[in-house]
């Protein structure tokens, strides 16, 4: 967590590796913020700069999110699938 004037900014770095023995399309990030009982309480995505890594190429990633929640105490990082894109029936 940083400051940015009075907002906090909460920068999630990490670095991802192909493990497939060819050429491997990135998807976009989904992260989650999730609070003390692990539900989740915000999300959102982030675009790589790259699309696709050869086999064993690592690339670093930084996403920022300002204001996160308060009461968040963990974030989850992973690969958006398809049925994230999808709406949850009410």
């Amino acid at each position: 967590m940083t400051r940015e004037g009075e907002t906090r900014v909460l920068v999630v770095k990490g670095t991802i590796r192909a493990v497939a023995g060819g050429e491997t399309v990135v998807p976009r990030l989904r992260l989650a913020i999730r609070d003390g009982s692990d539900v989740e309480i915000y999300s959102w995505t982030a675009v790589l700069a790259r699309t696709q890594l050869a086999a064993g190429e690592t690339m670093a990633f930084n996403s920022r999110l300002a204001a996160p929640p308060a009461e968040g105490q963990a974030v989850m990082v992973r690969f958006l699938r398809r049925d994230d894109m999808l709406a949850e029936p009410r």
